[in-house]
């Protein structure tokens, strides 16, 4: 979702050539893992576009240069050389990937946007689920392999849902985050067949 992404042998553009720094090299990578780790949220949100093709995955988001993926993710787009700036989100709150801590609305001045760390904002309360199998991205670790990663950004005023197709074969399945008194409870409906189902809970109680 950044350009950091956009590269081609043809302009001299790959990350890994003796003429770009470790740091370059190292934000690709991260970057290229997290577009794999998204495939299980990219496949159930390309099905939904199937049935409900007014439903696409992605769409343009308020400010120039942005992505809005699916419902959950937004994305600005870093076009220049720059440090900070001004960021629109859409309407309701959203919590920066980065800091999960912080949990923005509306117009956010001077946001940073160091190499490697460009914007996302995930909406509060989100599930997204992820095919996890290294630790690069912080999402898990190898032994995160060969299960299903349910990543989630609790809001405690409003539960929330995700319809997650593993493939045409299975059924849908909804995972709702829900907090009530303190307590988080996770749901799975049906619940998932043959594969194990990690939760990772990104934030809790503005945290």
């Amino acid at each position: 979702v950044q350009p950091v992404m956009a590269h081609t042998p043809y302009l001299n553009a790959d990350p890994w050539r003796r003429g770009y720094g470790p740091g370059l090299l190292a934000a690709y990578r991260y970057w290229a893992w997290l577009h794999r780790q998204l495939v299980p949220y990219f496949y159930s949100l390309a099905y939904r576009m199937h049935e409900h093709p007014d439903q696409p995955v992605v769409r343009p988001g308020p400010m120039p240069d942005s992505l809005l993926i699916g419902d959950s993710i937004y994305a600005p787009i870093v076009t220049a050389s720059i440090d900070r700036m001004d960021v629109e989100l859409p309407p309701g709150e959203w919590v920066d990937y980065w800091d999960a801590a912080r949990v923005l609305s509306g117009t956010v001045p001077g946001h940073p946007v160091p190499l490697g760390r460009e914007p996302i904002f995930i909406r509060h309360g989100a599930v997204i689920p992820m095919h996890v199998e290294r630790h690069y991205t912080g999402h898990g670790t190898s032994e995160s392999a060969g299960s299903l990663t349910v990543v989630v950004y609790p809001d405690e005023a409003a539960p929330a849902s995700f319809r997650y197709r593993q493939d045409a074969s299975s059924p849908w399945i909804t995972f709702t985050s829900s907090v009530s008194n303190q307590r988080l409870t996770l749901t799975a409906a049906p619940q998932l067949p043959g594969q194990p189902v990690i939760y990772r809970v990104e934030r809790w109680g503005g945290s």
